[in-house]
């Protein structure tokens, strides 16, 4: 019995020197892989970043992925000329060909690690691919990655049409809508005002409203009366938060209202508001707001009430 033990031991342990062996050649065997592989990549964007040659891309051959993730890379720290060459570059040898082909792919996870790897080439035949996926893709997901892509790329179609591939009235707005809804302010803030008060979602009229903040538009300003008033505490909280990034003459008066507003969420989003803009009157109600009857109301703005008057005095210096 003893023997028998003394058997099993040995074996358990011989075992254990086994696979720590393994991990030890597998780690090193994948150090190697990366090493050799950092080299390939620092040669290619050597390569791709010299304007006086054509890059020699025959060795990367059956690395087609690894090549186009070095463009992209690439590409982002390319303006003009350099980056309109790369572009001409992954037309004519082809790279695009196989993630384009993946965006039919049958699973979806596949579809997305096509849209990741396309996001950055701003060609007609992405964009043009990204636009049937937007429109026509089963999943979800896949259709808000591609809108994604395309508000990186500024391809996204028409406040209306976006709202409308992506479903936005008949679901909850997720934190990749809110960007796509941002980018599409700025490109144009009366679109979005418009679809605002075409809607009849309050979570979507909120969410646009909100994304108001980074359109440039004063066009714009001609709803807010309307917007403040609306029944839903959505859409005024919204509001608040985009006068909070909206730099408008009229925000003081328009947030002096909203901190009287029946509703606490609306008053502490001005509150919020208020600091943020950091003009001298501000401070006054900030001041008054600490008396709010919302404890939560009135602590934020005796937190924010010394911060704000501190940097009005700094700037007068």
């Amino acid at each position: 019995m003893a023997d028998f033990l003394f058997l099993v031991s040995a074996a358990s342990a011989l075992i254990m020197i086994a696979f720590m062996t393994y991990l030890v050649i597998r780690r090193r065997l994948d150090e190697a892989r990366n090493l050799q592989r950092g080299k390939r990549e620092r040669a290619l964007v050597q390569q791709l970043m010299d304007e006086t040659s054509q890059p020699e891309l025959s060795s990367y051959a059956g690395q087609e992925r690894l090549v186009l993730s070095v463009i992209a890379r690439v590409l982002e720290l390319l303006r003009g000329s350099g980056r309109d060459r790369l572009l001409e570059l992954v037309e004519e040898k082809g790279l695009l060909d196989k993630p384009l082909a993946d965006l039919n792919s049958r699973k979806a996870t596949k579809r997305l690690e096509a849209i990741r790897a396309l996001e950055t080439f701003n060609v007609t035949r992405v964009v043009a691919e990204f636009e049937k996926v937007m429109a026509n893709d089963s999943e979800l997901p896949v259709r808000m990655a591609a809108s994604s892509a395309l508000a990186r790329l500024d391809q996204l179609p028409s406040a209306r049409d976006t709202i409308s591939l992506l479903k936005l009235a008949e679901r909850p707005i997720t934190l990749s809508d809110e960007v796509v809804l941002r980018m599409l302010a700025v490109r144009n803030g009366k679109a979005i005002a418009t679809e605002a008060n075409r809607t009849g979602s309050i979570a979507l009229r909120a969410a646009l409203v909100e994304a108001l903040g980074s359109s440039s538009s004063n066009e714009v300003t001609k709803y807010f009366e309307r917007w403040m008033r609306d029944d839903a505490v959505e859409v005024r909280r919204a509001a608040a938060k985009c006068l909070a990034r909206f730099q408008h003459p009229l925000a003081l008066a328009w947030l002096s209202r909203m901190a009287e507003d029946l509703d606490e969420g609306v008053r502490l989003e001005a509150a919020r508001a208020l600091h943020t803009l950091g003009l001298e009157p501000e401070v006054t109600l900030l001041a008054k707001m600490i008396s709010d009857p919302a404890p939560l109301v009135a602590a934020i703005a005796q937190r924010f009430w010394p911060h704000t008057a501190a940097q009005i005095c700094r700037s007068t210096l």
